[in-house]
């Protein structure tokens, strides 16, 4: 006899010794679905109607205890698997905040040495972002800026420097916590949900954290790569949900690495978290180091688009007379050229106690200098003995708008200076 296929394997088995020469072993195998009724699998085993009534019955109690498991399960940890296709997920571009830099809906980073400056050149950006004038996804747009700062008083410090670097201040907003009557800081990650709310109340484009440390509640490890990551998470859901950039400011240890992920207070998670990380620092090419004005902001990770070249910064003295009459002394960071530095040079470049540039990369530009015009392959072998490396030689050479081309009568490459004829 034959039966129709069923799923179940108590079900497949009967079914299997109903086709044997057991019928005794196929009743055996049929009990379970008939709830131990042996007349009922006895008749089961003659005859398929019977048999398809008991697999039948057998699936439905299989279908009914899933049905009261599943839910039971579910209720115990709060969490199931789920599984998206790929074709039911519209492609979506980038949409940056400052183009290559920093994008919307994510979490960014601004690290370096304390003292140099960072915090002013976070707000040159945020100056940029009120006027519109951010190369980004909003240029032309003015959008507001958030700001959550615990190190520099915010009349004294930031809102002087706010005012030397052109921010329309109606468009800059100070981001405080209100406890019962008493007035508190930004807590992550209890807070990063309202936070979220309050920035698109807003119009922010930009929410500022200076320094993200101090807004990271007590009870959170930074040392602890799982406890910063649990801590940011929310903060990085409320900046896609609401679309704005985060700009976290972060400390570096003095002297510690030229790698930013050793370089970085704390736990690597910050560094992972964060989708571009940027690096400011003193300018390897300043001979008065860190006690001099200029800087580079360097872009140290990025995985998003395509890779931006650094850029020169300048610390400007400004002053103002106030409403009252009373003369303010400030400063702001402004923007310059692109320059050939990385991360890893402005990291190299000393704390606030160096007073030098960056040996090598002083050391090639003056090698350079000295015997350019020469063809290439002899540059390259003579920084080699003079243990400039091929790295830093190419840096310097972007940096110093250095010309290569053919020699028409040799046939090889020479490099020469921008200023200097095609002729060696």
């Amino acid at each position: 006899m034959s039966a129709p296929p069923v799923l179940d394997d108590a079900v497949m088995q009967a079914q299997f010794l109903l086709n044997s020469e057991s019928p005794e072993d196929a009743a055996a195998a049929i009990l379970p679905m008939v709830d131990g009724d042996a007349a009922e699998a006895k008749a089961a085993v003659g005859n398929a109607q019977a048999f398809n009534r008991a697999a039948g019955r057998q699936q439905e109690a299989q279908a009914e205890r899933e049905q009261k498991s599943e839910p039971a399960q579910q209720a115990t940890n709060g969490r199931s698997i789920q599984t998206i296709s790929a074709a039911d997920i519209a492609p979506k571009p980038v949409r940056w905040l400052w183009d290559g830099r920093i994008p919307r809906g994510m979490l960014s980073a601004l690290a370096g040495e304390e003292g140099l400056g960072k915090s002013q050149a976070s707000i040159a950006l945020a100056a940029q972002v009120t006027r519109g004038e951010l190369d980004g996804g909003l240029i032309g747009r003015p959008a507001s800026v958030l700001i959550a700062a615990t190190e520099d008083a915010v009349a004294e410090v930031i809102v002087p420097r706010l005012i030397a670097a052109k921010a329309d201040l109606k468009r800059v907003a100070f981001v405080t916590v209100k406890v019962k009557e008493h007035e508190g800081s930004l807590k992550l990650p209890d807070d990063a949900g309202e936070l979220g709310r309050r920035a698109a109340n807003k119009g922010a484009a930009l929410v500022i954290i200076d320094p993200l440390s101090e807004y990271l509640d007590k009870g959170v490890d930074s040392h602890k790569d799982s406890a910063v990551r649990g801590a940011l998470g929310p903060l990085a859901d409320a900046a896609q949900r609401h679309d704005f950039a985060v700009l976290s400011i972060m400390h570096t240890n003095k002297g510690n690495s030229t790698k930013t992920r050793k370089a970085l207070m704390g736990s690597v998670a910050f560094r992972s978290a964060a989708r571009s990380v940027l690096v400011f620092g003193t300018d390897p090419d300043d001979p008065e180091g860190a006690k001099g004005p200029n800087r580079v902001l360097a872009l140290d990770k990025h995985n998003l688009g395509t890779w931006r070249r650094s850029l020169r910064m300048k610390i400007v003295s400004h002053e103002f007379v106030n409403a009252e009459g009373e003369r303010v002394e400030t400063s702001y960071a402004a923007l310059g050229e692109k320059c050939a530095h990385s991360a890893e040079d402005v990291l190299a470049a000393g704390d606030p106690g160096d007073t030098g540039p960056a040996p090598k990369a002083a050391e090639a530009r003056t090698f350079l200098a000295a015997r350019l015009p020469m063809a290439a392959a002899e540059v390259q072998h003579a920084a080699e003995a003079a243990g400039i490396s091929p790295r830093t030689l190419e840096r310097v050479k972007a940096d110093m708008g250095v010309v290569s081309e053919r020699d028409g009568f040799r046939g090889g490459w020479v490099w020469r200076l921008p200023e200097q004829g095609a002729d060696l």
